[in-house]
């Protein structure tokens, strides 16, 4: 058989299908309403990977160099980069959430972010910098939560980010208040991570027995008293104790 023959037995293209390659290559441009419709509009399966390869470009350049295009812009603030971060963060936390409690799929999409967790981890807090809104705030604690916890024993700088988990448990991003949403999610981070082992728990437990030793961090953590009643607290009360 030649190759058009081939060509021609090929199953074609379902509408779903197209409307799908064309939410990718919209949001390939990195535009900021091309993202969100990605986010909001794509059929998500824990098989598919597509939108990881579209959005993970945006996130291997390291945010500081676009610091030099904040010239020219009003209160020298350009407020694009982390717009489309944050988008690319929701991308990645809608392909977790697509792969629900099978363990393999998201311990293996921790490992696909493995290699540029230092640069997103960078774009993480800067994101957190620029914009400091709930909706940013809800939006890492997420992507955190179930992005980088599930996989966190082949992750980098674990002790990195569990410290931006704890900060923004206590609420350093937005005047010492944190929503339930946000506090939900760190708590099954943390829980996660203490589940998990290894560096991960490691690095849990430094965390909570260092702030049982700093007066500064300590009462920053009095700043989310609804946790003290949580799983997680009461487990980590263990390692501060």
């Amino acid at each position: 058989m030649d190759s058009s023959s081939d060509f021609t037995s090929a199953a074609p293209v379902t509408n779903a299908e197209y409307a799908a390659r064309r939410l990718l290559a919209n949001g390939a441009t990195g535009e900021i309403p091309h993202l969100q419709a990605l986010a909001d509009r794509y059929p998500y399966d824990r098989s598919d990977l597509r939108p990881l390869d579209v959005v993970m470009p945006f996130l291997q350049t390291p945010p500081q160099l676009y610091l030099a295009l904040d010239i020219g812009f009003p209160h020298g603030v350009n407020s694009k980069p982390a717009m489309r971060a944050l988008l690319c963060f929701q991308i990645i936390h809608r392909i977790g959430l697509s792969m629900g409690s099978d363990l393999p799929s998201r311990t293996g999409l921790a490992a696909f972010l493995q290699a540029d967790w230092p640069c997103i981890l960078s774009w993480l807090n800067f994101a957190l910098d620029r914009s400091g809104s709930s909706a940013a705030i809800s939006t890492v604690a997420q992507f955190l939560a179930v992005c980088y916890a599930a996989g966190s024993d082949v992750m980098g700088d674990v002790p990195v980010t569990v410290d931006l988990a704890f900060r923004i448990w206590c609420g350093e991003f937005n005047q010492g208040e944190t929503s339930e949403h946000v506090t939900s999610s760190m708590v099954q981070f943390f829980k996660k991570c203490l589940d998990t082992g290894g560096s991960a728990e490691a690095a849990v437990a430094d965390l909570f027995e260092s702030t049982s030793r700093t007066p500064s961090r300590s009462s920053s953590r009095t700043a989310t008293t609804s946790l003290h009643s949580t799983p997680i607290v009461l487990q980590a009360e263990r390692y501060v104790s």
